[in-house]
């Protein structure tokens, strides 16, 4: 039973060696991604496309329930390393009790650090124009976004492309 478990403990820790390698390298293709495309957005000067989509998308699939918390997390902080201010907003956010108000609220305390109560959306412009923030990209990471309300989701994926827009519009793209 001793050499069972001490086998078994050498195969768990060598899975989770290679998953967390396996999970780095697609960590590092991710951060160079949000960067370039965010560097993208802030050379852009033309006219605003109402077509053009300012908001970063990446939706991640068919991860194992067991181990999307972690790996989610776990790329949050990978984000957060690499100087990008990460919100990871849970799908218990969405819910239609709580209105695309709770959804904000959420996104709002997990970047400002702060127990606010009302969805402000200028407490987020004056954060972002403080001390050069602008300057960083702002990663969303919804968990378990299958089980978020769709309507709501939609609803706060526009709110933060207008967002983007007043934000874009203050920093640098008078054009817009």
């Amino acid at each position: 039973m001793e050499a069972f478990q001490c086998v078994r403990s050498k195969i768990e820790s060598k899975i989770k060696d290679v998953l967390r390698s396996i999970n780095d390298d697609v960590f590092d293709e991710i951060g160079r991604w949000v960067r370039e495309s965010f560097n993208e957005i802030c050379s852009y000067r033309g006219p605003v496309d109402p077509s053009k989509q300012y908001i970063l998308g990446l939706f991640i699939e068919n991860i194992e329930t067991v181990d999307d918390i972690l790996t989610f997390a776990e790329l949050g902080l990978n984000l957060k390393s690499r100087g990008y201010y990460v919100a990871n907003i849970s799908s218990l956010d969405f819910s239609t009790k709580n209105g695309i108000e709770g959804c904000l609220i959420a996104f709002l305390r997990q970047l400002l650090m702060v127990e606010i109560e009302a969805a402000d959306i200028s407490l987020l412009a004056s954060w972002y124009s403080d001390h050069g923030k602008y300057e960083k990209p702002v990663v969303v990471i919804i968990e378990d976004m299958e089980r978020c309300s769709g309507a709501l989701l939609s609803d706060f994926i526009n709110m933060l492309r207008y967002i983007v827009r007043i934000l874009l519009l203050n920093f640098g793209n008078s054009e817009i």
